[in-house]
């Protein structure tokens, strides 16, 4: 998944006859990502889109669009650039907040996958939620938020939250198929600082 966040370098060499000539070899194909918020009658998983400057941090919302089926619980991973991250708290997890209505503490979990990828191009989190009395979750529920950072050097753009590996299952254990919307940080430029004043500049021009 590195190749979805790092810039691929261009490789250059020289023919026969001398002439100059790209020679990067042909990127990986990407992985297979989840189909996108619109399938009709399919549950979808909707992560917010939202939009900040570097070094801001924001809150992303994980939503379940339900589309009329039972779900007391789901998995999903989580892929994001580092440029705009999902922060971590100070014991190294992950920043997230379980929704409380219903309530999934107790049963649901949320890391790093694996736990030293963080920080390093790309990464994903693995969550699992469950409701705790094991009940259907209400349509348009907020199941899960997470802090987002954009790092200090973020590039202005927009910055994906891809969602693989996706699955559900009803409060009887049965599975649920499960699609995903992806979600986007959209960064955007500082605004430029003004520039300074001389004060003495100005006496001058009005005072020749």
């Amino acid at each position: 998944m590195k190749g979805l966040c790092s810039p691929r370098a261009v490789q250059m060499g020289r023919s026969s006859s001398g002439e100059p000539v790209q020679t990067t070899p042909n990127p990986p194909s990407p992985p297979t990502l989840m189909p996108t918020l619109g399938v009709p009658g399919v549950p979808v998983l909707d992560v917010a889109n939202v939009s900040g400057r570097p070094r801001e941090r924001l809150t992303a919302n994980f939503r379940l669009r339900t589309a009329g089926a039972s779900i007391s619980g789901f998995q999903a991973e989580i892929v994001f650039c580092f440029a705009a991250h999902i922060a971590s708290r100070s014991d190294g997890q992950p920043d997230c907040a379980f929704g409380s209505d219903p309530n999934f503490a107790g049963f649901s979990r949320v890391a790093f996958s694996p736990p030293e990828s963080w920080g390093k191009g790309c990464s994903v989190i693995r969550a699992l939620l469950m409701t705790a009395e094991t009940v259907p979750i209400p349509d348009g529920t907020v199941a899960m938020s997470c802090a987002v950072e954009i790092a200090a050097d973020a590039s202005p753009g927009v910055y994906p939250f891809s969602l693989v590996d996706l699955h559900a299952t009803t409060p009887d254990g049965s599975p649920v198929e499960l699609h995903g919307s992806r979600g986007t940080v959209r960064v955007i430029a500082h605004a430029p600082e003004p520039a300074p004043t001389h004060p003495g500049a100005t006496s001058a021009l009005i005072n020749p």
